[in-house]
């Protein structure tokens, strides 16, 4: 599975990689804010998170759509890992996971992709986001991998960075207009000059 993805992945998608910082890889992103800055203390702080994360996914994946999960986890040479996203957060054996090696950066950190192919309401996709955004916050369950969904018939590409935001990647700007102009309040400030250009 893993060079048939590679392939069709190309084809919706051209050369853009699949890692962090995505938005700034795209040429047609929209970066979401999803916690409030400075209030990360605050007891609705993680609500505001959740709940801008469930809209958002749900804006563009339907339960009867296809979806496609990569999942990349890092690890030290000779340790074993293996990743949670697809042992906890999907339903087996609707979904069909391949996994791989990707690669070995110069401190030895070995890098293991793990992509899945299925129907998003053979996820716990709720369950999902809220793992992932705990990454900094020191909250349970947590999901440490970088995890991007991608919808192959929208050609959307959904990444949950941590509990500040997320990025949503298309392979054209008019796809993304609808939540351009729909969330355009959660935009992030900092980059919203950017997205403004792509939309004016």
């Amino acid at each position: 599975m893993g060079l048939m993805f590679d392939e069709k992945y190309r084809e919706l998608f051209g050369d853009l990689p699949l890692e962090k910082p995505f938005f700034y890889n795209a040429a047609a992103a929209l970066r979401f804010e999803l916690g409030a800055p400075g209030q990360f203390r605050e007891p609705d702080y993680m609500n505001q998170v959740y709940e801008r994360a469930f809209k958002l996914f749900e804006e563009m994946f339907h339960p009867d759509d296809d979806v496609w999960i990569a999942a990349f986890a890092h690890r030290s040479p000779g340790r074993q890992k293996r990743t949670s996203v697809f042992r906890n957060y999907v339903k087996k054996p609707q979904w069909v996971v391949a996994e791989g090696r990707m690669w070995e950066n110069d401190e030895g950190i070995v890098t293991d992709r793990f992509i899945g192919t299925g129907r998003v309401r053979d996820i716990h996709h709720r369950r999902l986001i809220r793992a992932l955004s705990h990454l900094d916050m020191g909250l349970r369950p947590v999901v440490e991998e970088s995890c991007f969904f991608i919808h192959p018939e929208k050609r959307i590409v959904y990444h949950l960075y941590d509990d500040r935001g997320l990025d949503i990647a298309a392979a054209s700007v008019e796809s993304l207009r609808p939540l351009y102009e729909a969330y355009n309040g959660w935009l992030l400030d900092y980059d919203r000059e950017t997205m403004d250009r792509l939309f004016a």
